[in-house]
């Protein structure tokens, strides 16, 4: 699942991906429960100083061994140490 928006309930199943906003930084809504299955993973792009956000009004649910990863885009470095919010 890729791009930004609004989503209901949403299961993210095993070897499938989330990726708010696509290969841009961007705000998916999901206006219910998000569950990443055990073997899903979440792909957030940052710029160094935003980044990809999932706003959840439910709850959020990470199970066993997904994965989650940051793409920097336009070649930029992260910092050691910097901290950005991704699942929200």
């Amino acid at each position: 699942l890729a791009g930004q928006g609004s989503v209901g309930d949403t299961t993210i199943q095993n070897g499938a991906t989330l990726s708010p906003a696509g290969n841009s930084i961007g705000t998916l809504h999901v206006e219910g429960n998000l569950v990443l299955e055990n073997g899903s993973e979440m792909v957030s792009t940052t710029d160094g100083k935003a980044t990809d956000l999932v706003d959840v009004k439910g709850n959020a649910i990470v199970s066993g061994a997904a994965e989650m990863f940051t793409n920097s885009s336009q070649n930029k470095n992260l910092a050691y140490g910097q901290t950005f919010t991704i699942l929200h």
